[in-house]
């Protein structure tokens, strides 16, 4: 358990530093501010499992599952909290759950030259902090208990967590109106490395997640201000 303490308190730190720059970075564009809104996205996260349960090494867990969120941003920039709840899919052997929540940051490659006008189109870089939870459902982790296999519902039998760096790239479709209203349709695949992992006790103590893959679509919407 110190393990666990300590990386999620490390963690924590992580996430108030890069909050602190998200800050610092919109105070010193705020004349520019121009998008403030709301998220709501279908998520597909998938990763593999390294563990010494045999029944979880090298598992590919593919899940689905809604992210959503607050946004800000301004003409080049946009910012994003979210949090995200997901479940594995039905081509999984066993039953996972994954909650996610986290912090980025997307920068749009047009607007970065000489030419910063607005396009219809808008290709971003994102990056940000993620912090994941995995819950893990079965029967696999109780060899020394006596277990009763004629329960449908699997239990739980432990959780995992893992603090991420975030990096990825998608496409924005981006309207607005005359009434300051937007709203912008967007797809994206992003990358999780991790930074700390640690487990809820020691029969997870060596079970970890490994390359995390997700692809968001979704839309952003809420008030444009004025330029």
């Amino acid at each position: 358990m110190t393990r666990f303490n300590d990386n999620v308190f490390r963690g924590l730190i992580l996430l108030a530093l890069f909050f602190s720059l998200l800050l610092k970075s919109c105070a010193a564009d705020a004349q520019q501010l121009t998008y403030l809104g709301y998220e709501l996205a279908a998520s597909a996260p998938s990763h593999r499992v390294s563990s010494n349960i045999p029944q979880l090494h090298d598992l590919k867990i593919a899940y689905t599952g809604l992210r959503i969120g607050g946004v800000m941003g301004t003409h080049w920039a946009k910012y994003k909290a979210t949090a995200g709840l997901h479940y594995s899919n039905a081509s999984v052997p066993h039953s996972f759950d994954l909650l996610t929540g986290g912090l980025s940051a997307q920068v749009y490659l047009l607007r970065m030259g000489k030419v910063k006008r607005p396009h219809s189109f808008e290709p971003y870089f994102t990056t940000g902090l993620q912090q994941a939870k995995t819950n893990y459902f079965g029967t696999y982790a109780l060899a020394d208990r006596a277990t009763n296999y004629s329960k449908a519902k699997e239990t739980r039998q432990g959780s995992t967590y893992s603090t991420q760096l975030t990096t990825g790239a998608g496409i924005e479709y981006q309207l607005e109106n005359a009434h300051r209203n937007f709203i912008h349709f967007f797809s994206e695949i992003n990358y999780g490395l991790p930074i700390y992992d640690a487990a809820s006790s020691d029969r997870f103590e060596q079970t970890e997640i490994r390359s995390t893959w997700v692809i968001n679509f979704g839309i952003n919407f809420g008030i444009a201000k004025r330029r």
